[in-house]
């Protein structure tokens, strides 16, 4: 996920950025630079996301109660990269629901072929989930690809928008699944701590946490008529891009019985410092 940089004092005071989290931002909090958050998402038996949530990184976000439940929020994963110019119709299509519907979704970037590339994962997650939907690659890799909750893929209303109706399809109310998030993530290292408590019973979980990180400067081309319009933008902010996973299928939930709360215990990542030149 990424947007123009803009370079006037009022455009920065009042920016926005893409796939940003709940938590609000103190008034003297500097958005330019690289900030980074910590993304959960449950997945059932079928691997299918059941729920997700963001959180800043070095804070606590308890859990988001929702009516009878707890917040839903639908995962987008944008399969990605710089190279790409079909891309930022994507990212659009993102910022667009962020701006109207922020609280529902969650839209992370799995970015190859350029200095973010999350190498081998990416390509594996890509191959994994393209099986599982029914998206043939037996004659290579197709981009853009973006994913709803691992169950669908994202389909282009134009070709500069998805269909942003797809994704609020799948949001819900509430959900039986809350998540909390805490960590104390470095430049390249940290642990991570998620909980989960259920307001059902449920079998053969498995959850996964991506550290992501937002305001990442790198060209991106752009065949679009998005962001100013056609040709490469070379001062571009990339948001949510994925720097580290406990594993992309998931790490199984221990205990998921009504009533009941998981602890995952530290999880510790490493990762790569990027670095805005």
């Amino acid at each position: 996920m990424k947007k123009i940089l803009l370079f006037s004092t009022v455009a920065l005071s009042s920016m926005f950025f893409a796939c940003s989290s709940d938590d609000s931002s103190t008034p003297t909090e500097d958005n330019s630079q690289p900030k980074k958050r910590v993304v959960v998402a449950v997945l059932d038996n079928e691997g299918n996301v059941l729920n997700a949530q963001s959180a800043d990184a070095n804070t606590t976000k308890d859990y988001v109660i929702a009516g009878s439940g707890f917040q839903h929020r639908v995962l987008i994963e944008d399969f990605t990269g710089a190279w790409c110019g079909w891309c930022p119709r994507v990212t659009q299509s993102i910022e667009d629901l962020e701006k109207t519907d922020n609280d529902k979704i969650i839209g992370i970037g799995l970015h190859n072929g350029d200095k973010f590339a999350f190498t081998p994962h990416e390509n594996n997650l890509y191959t994994a989930i393209a099986n599982k939907i029914g998206v043939d690659i037996s004659k290579g890799r197709s981009f853009p690809f973006a994913v709803l909750n691992r169950a669908e893929q994202w389909e282009a209303a134009t070709s500069n928008t998805m269909k942003t109706n797809q994704a609020l399809a799948l949001a819900k109310n509430n959900s039986e699944i809350g998540i909390k998030i805490s960590s104390e993530l470095g430049d390249t290292s940290g642990k991570i701590n998620v909980s989960l408590k259920f307001n059902a019973s449920y079998s053969d979980l498995k959850y996964v946490v991506y550290v992501v990180e937002d305001n990442l400067i790198l060209a991106q081309e752009n065949y679009t008529s998005n962001f100013g319009g056609k040709g490469k933008k070379k001062e571009f902010v990339h948001n949510g891009v994925v720097k580290a996973v406990n594993d992309v299928n998931g790490v199984t939930v221990t205990n998921s019985t009504s009533g009941s709360e998981f602890s995952s215990g530290d999880i510790s990542v490493t990762y790569k410092k990027f670095e805005n030149k």
